[in-house]
């Protein structure tokens, strides 16, 4: 891209869509490219006309897009703060340093 910097660089709106059920529908680019491809959902555009097939392949496929929404609830609990507590812990100790209680 030509402006990185006008990107979004981790992407939690797309998690914080999955959470609640919405399949998000996010450009290639950036970490909502990543964050989505975590989540598990192929719905990347990169042109209009592209955003445009996913969003109909969506809506004509309800029943597949309900099994979707049902996975991204439960795939979007591993950007929780409780799993980011316990991955911060675990790097931590991995480095063999100690935290204090």
């Amino acid at each position: 891209l030509e402006f990185p910097e006008q990107m979004e660089h981790f992407g939690i709106t797309p998690v914080e869509a999955a959470s609640f059920g919405c399949i998000p529908v996010v450009f290639a680019g950036g970490g909502p490219k990543d964050v989505v491809a975590q989540l598990g959902c192929d719905t990347l555009f990169r042109t209009e006309s592209e955003c445009v097939d996913v969003v109909e392949s969506l809506l004509n496929d309800p029943r597949g897009s309900a099994a979707l929404s049902q996975r991204l609830v439960t795939s979007s609990h591993q950007f929780s703060a409780e799993q980011f507590r316990v991955r911060v812990i675990e790097a931590i100790t991995s480095m063999g340093l100690s935290l204090r209680s």
